[in-house]
């Protein structure tokens, strides 16, 4: 989906006629792509397949690591937290922005809406599409259907995330000592 297409669902939410481009000076195109812009960064901080990805960081010369270009947030995989001040990765356990070693880590990335997959970018067209029309209709039945469409779409976007991060039972502990004690170990 483009942002042009997810502006133009949006407008004609509104009964407002279509544009042919996202930088025309309209207001309401103006409210819609901050609102579409808001609602992405909303959906993408909690880390889904298509925008996490697993690195090692180590330091400069002079013992400091340049935050991650587009990250939204750096984690730990020892549940270290880390921010980027003055454009530098800072360990806010430690209280510092110089390491003496290699860090891993897991890096929660922003994109384009354009490049967001389909399921995500109609979740996030979704949220917009509902908030600009209850800001400026308030809620009745059209906004009470709009959320139904958002928690469907919500739902495909969950089990894709499932499917894809390739979450499983047999590789937790627990059922590793299950299966130890079947087999009489």
């Amino acid at each position: 989906m483009t942002l042009l297409d997810a502006i133009n669902t949006c407008l004609s939410s509104l009964g407002e006629a279509r544009v042919t481009s996202t930088t025309v000076r309209h207001p309401t195109v103006d409210l819609i792509r901050s609102t579409i812009a808001m609602k992405k960064t909303e959906l993408l901080e909690r880390g889904w397949w298509f925008n996490t990805a697993q690195a090692t960081m180590y330091p400069s010369n002079t013992g400091e690591m340049e935050y991650p270009v587009n990250a939204l947030s750096v984690l730990g995989y020892c549940g270290e937290m880390y921010i980027p001040r003055g454009g530098m990765l800072f360990d806010l356990d430690n209280n510092t922005q110089f390491f003496t070693e290699a860090k891993s880590m897991q890096i929660t990335y922003d994109m384009d809406f354009e490049d967001l997959p389909e399921c995500a970018a109609n979740v996030v067209m979704q949220r917009a599409n509902r908030a600009v029309y209850v800001g400026d209709l308030g809620v009745d039945s059209a906004s009470l259907n709009m959320e139904k469409n958002e928690k469907d779409n919500q739902t495909t976007l969950e089990t894709l995330h499932m499917r894809n991060k390739r979450h499983s039972t047999r590789q937790r502990r627990p059922w590793q000592r299950m299966r130890n004690a079947l087999k009489g170990n």
